[in-house]
């Protein structure tokens, strides 16, 4: 599934050049400090989420708007 959804951003040209994020089977979960869950929705109006964050899933809302759930 991965594989195919990486195919369909490449095609959409969602970015300028093709995607090069290695795509690996599951093998161990670790899950992020209690801190770090939901940080995006805890602090958006931090830096990091504005400038980096923030624009990506803004760009995924557009590309994938007819798969997400209404918010």
């Amino acid at each position: 599934m991965a594989d195919r959804y990486k195919s369909k951003i490449d095609a959409a040209g969602v970015f300028r050049s093709p995607m090069v994020t290695e795509i690996t089977q599951f093998c161990e979960f670790f899950p992020a400090d209690a801190e770090h869950q939901n940080y995006y929705a805890n602090n958006p109006r931090q830096g990091y989420c504005r400038a980096i964050i923030g624009p990506k899933v803004e760009k995924l809302r557009k590309v994938f708007r007819d798969r997400l759930k209404d918010e």
